[in-house]
């Protein structure tokens, strides 16, 4: 009996424990989703030329529009070996030139071109260079695809404007099966107009942060400038 009686007090202690550590379990997950939280509003900002520090073209999605950014770079350098295509950046790093864990975009396109500056409709503005240079397809379709993120959802920033003797390009994105195409683009522009010389798509990743485009042109040659994403959740 008395053994009954010593077990019978001693479970509610037991339960009163388990409870703690269920609620130290779950406290403990508030906090990691909390600080995994925090990795919203992290910005990725990419390239095709070298050199530009200057904040992007979406004013919003930056705090201080006059602050410097970091910029993933790529150049021609680095894609001259039609045998590595196609081809896939070092480890990306974010606009305050911290590396993501291991987060890469791989891309191909039929060349890489760069504008003079007397050509470059940009050339007076603070975008001069980030403007200069593109990767261009004369119609093939191809792929921009991302791994490795933080999974969750972008906004995704495409920029595209050739020379200013470029006439009726236009590029066409589809993502997961939905198109985003641009207007025929008209390369004496000198500031950004939304669904001419750069589109914005919402897009989510896989769980594993993986997510890709497709893009090709419509008719004549398609550009992509540069590219940015901002991590809205």
């Amino acid at each position: 009996m008395y053994q009954t009686a010593e077990h019978t007090t001693h479970q509610p202690a037991r339960s009163i424990t388990k409870i703690i550590f269920v609620l130290a379990a779950v406290i403990s997950a508030a906090l990691v989703n909390g600080i995994a939280e925090a990795a919203q509003g992290d910005l990725i900002n990419i390239y095709f030329g070298i050199g530009y520090t200057g904040w992007g073209p979406a004013g919003s999605l930056v705090d201080n529009s006059t602050a410097t950014q970091k910029w993933n770079e790529i150049t021609n350098d680095q894609i001259n070996n039609d045998e590595l295509a196609p081809y896939t950046t070092p480890t990306l790093v974010n606009s305050r030139g911290i590396a993501t864990d291991g987060a890469t975009m791989t891309w191909n396109a039929d060349g890489y071109s760069t504008i003079a500056n007397p050509s470059n409709a940009f050339t007076p503005t603070p975008y001069q260079s980030l403007m200069r240079n593109y990767i261009w397809t004369y119609g093939d379709s191809f792929e921009i695809s991302f791994s490795g993120l933080d999974a969750g959802t972008y906004d995704l920033y495409v920029y595209t404007q050739g020379d200013t003797n470029s006439k009726g390009q236009t590029l066409d994105l589809k993502i997961d099966g939905v198109e985003t195409k641009a207007l025929a683009s008209n390369g004496q522009l000198s500031t950004f107009n939304l669904g001419q010389n750069y589109l914005t798509e919402t897009v989510t990743t896989d769980e594993s942060g993986n997510f890709s485009i497709d893009y090709s042109g419509v008719n004549n040659k398609a550009v992509i400038n540069g590219l940015q994403l901002y991590q809205s959740a």
